[in-house]
């Protein structure tokens, strides 16, 4: 019983290491995927500045105004998906050992029925045997021919 309880444990223990480094990889791979999502928004944003140039006279401080406030909101965008990220992984983090702990606590509780199963199971095969041995007891002492209590003298010398 106590095996499987370990063989739940370590389990358990590799489906978190599993988690982990995928998770180690996610963090690492956020980065790069983020500053080429950053640059392609960065060349159609300037792609719509030039095109709305073409439209309206060019003025260079609103332009570089207007660049400013795209790059400020790309910086708290990836900060956001970082911390968007970070709270994901928490709660995967989470679920995974709330998971764990239930299935070894379910483990645990299954092998404790299987546990006072067999103990009633044992516990009622002994009375039985009890039951069959005081039974084959008293027939053997009722099948025994009574014996003389006492025996005279003589009788007890031609023997």
């Amino acid at each position: 019983m106590f095996q499987e309880q370990e063989q739940v444990r370590r389990y358990n223990s590799r489906k978190e290491e599993e988690l982990l480094k995928q998770q180690a990889a996610e963090r690492r791979q956020l980065p790069k995927r983020i500053k080429a999502e950053m640059k392609t928004r960065e060349l159609m944003f300037k792609e719509s500045l030039r095109i709305s140039a073409h439209t309206l006279p060019p003025s260079t401080d609103t332009e570089r105004d207007r660049f400013k406030k795209f790059q400020e909101a790309e910086k708290k965008r990836y900060k956001a998906e970082q911390q968007r990220q970070e709270l994901k992984h928490k709660r995967q983090m989470e679920e995974f050992k709330a998971f764990a702990e239930s299935t070894l606590k379910e483990l645990e509780q299954l092998q404790n029925e299987k546990r006072k199963s067999l103990m009633e199971h044992e516990t009622l095969k002994l009375k039985q045997l009890e039951e069959e041995r005081a039974t084959q007891l008293r027939l053997w002492k009722e099948s025994l021919k009574p014996r003389k209590q006492y025996e005279t003298p003589t009788e007890a010398n031609s023997t």
